[in-house]
């Protein structure tokens, strides 16, 4: 039992890892297509460019999945309209990231401030 137990905490926990890193390198072939941007900076690029937005990428790709799950689940045809829209939506959200517009920052040293 004890076995069965840390089996399965340890699939969460590479599950968890896993999305979270899918979530964090979700923009790599962007910054790959945007520029002479090496393989290893383009990771570095992402990871820095979806550092504040995770919880916002995470939310978009999850509505994309399910987009897309949806338009295979009809006879596959759906697909020709869902990937690339799915494609479209994430390159508008790479260009939103990239200009600072899906960032959320919060007050450092301060704090929040009442009015």
């Amino acid at each position: 039992m004890p076995y069965l137990v840390l089996v399965i905490v340890g699939i969460a926990l590479l599950v968890i890892l896993g999305v979270y890193l899918a979530v964090r390198f979700a923009l790599v072939g962007f910054c790959l297509a945007d520029g002479q941007t090496p393989l290893l900076r383009a990771f570095q690029h992402s990871a820095r460019l979806s550092r504040g937005a995770v919880l916002s990428l995470a939310a978009i790709g999850s509505a994309l999945l399910v987009l897309n799950v949806l338009g295979a689940s009809m006879v596959g045809l759906g697909s020709f309209i869902t990937v690339p829209l799915s494609g479209l939506a994430m390159a508008a959200v790479f260009r939103q990231v990239e200009t600072g517009g899906m960032t959320r920052r919060f007050p450092v040293g301060g704090g929040w401030t009442r009015s």
